[in-house]
This record gives C-alpha cells, sequence and structure tokens, in this order.
C-alpha cells in the first residue's frame, strides 16, 4: 500500500513539470515499482533544473537592465512581463504554486501514514 501512494506521489510530481515528454503509463497503470518511479522523477527534476537555469539566466538578464528601483524602473519592467503573459503568469504563481505543492506532498505523507502508522 505505501509503495502504491509512494509512485501515485511519484506520478504526481512529474505531472506538474509541463511538456516532460516522459512516458508514464507504466505509473499510471500501477505496474511501476518504487524504484521505476524514482528514476522518473530523478529525471523530471533534472529537466526542471535545467528549466530553472534557463528561466533564472534570462531572468538576471532582463533584471540587469533595471538601473534601480524606482516607480519609473519598476513599471518598465511590469511593462516588459506584460508582453509575455507566460512569463507574467509564472512570476505571479510560483509562490502560490510551492505552497500548493507543500500541501499536497504533506497530503501523501499524511496517507503513508494511515496505510502504515508507526509502532
Amino acid at each position: 500500500e505505501a509503495e502504491r501512494i509512494y509512485v501515485t506521489l511519484c506520478l504526481f510530481l512529474v505531472r506538474r513539470l509541463p511538456s516532460h515528454g516522459f512516458d508514464l503509463r507504466r505509473l499510471d497503470s500501477g505496474e511501476a515499482t518504487a524504484e521505476e518511479a524514482t528514476a522518473v522523477v530523478a529525471e523530471a527534476l533534472k529537466l526542471n533544473d535545467e528549466r530553472r537555469q534557463k528561466w533564472s539566466g534570462w531572468y538576471q538578464e532582463v533584471e540587469s537592465w533595471k538601473r534601480n528601483d524606482s516607480e519609473e524602473e519598476l513599471a518598465i519592467f511590469e511593462s516588459i512581463l506584460s508582453q509575455r503573459p507566460d512569463i507574467a503568469e509564472m512570476v505571479a504563481q510560483k509562490e502560490d504554486e510551492e505552497q500548493r505543492l507543500e500541501q499536497d506532498i504533506a497530503s501523501f505523507e499524511a496517507k503513508m501514514h494511515q496505510a502504515y502508522p508507526k509502532p
């Protein structure tokens, strides 16, 4: 039961990564082992880290265009972000996503403890 919950958690986490391209059929069908699920999560983490590095580089480049933190500079920066709604949305949702992910992981942890309580 705990392994099934763990595989479900891994599947849930990998699905949170947009456009990953991973074959999730074994995880989806419940046939995957914990080791297989862990391997897929490791690949997803690697892809996410690569994307995070690219995003960080881009963000630092755009951030470097600001001369200071004046209202005028912030307005220019917001204007740049408004031209890219996908990026503006990512910036706006980052904290909310992290909080929801923590809650979801805690929920899976609670399910595992219910299935196998500590003696």
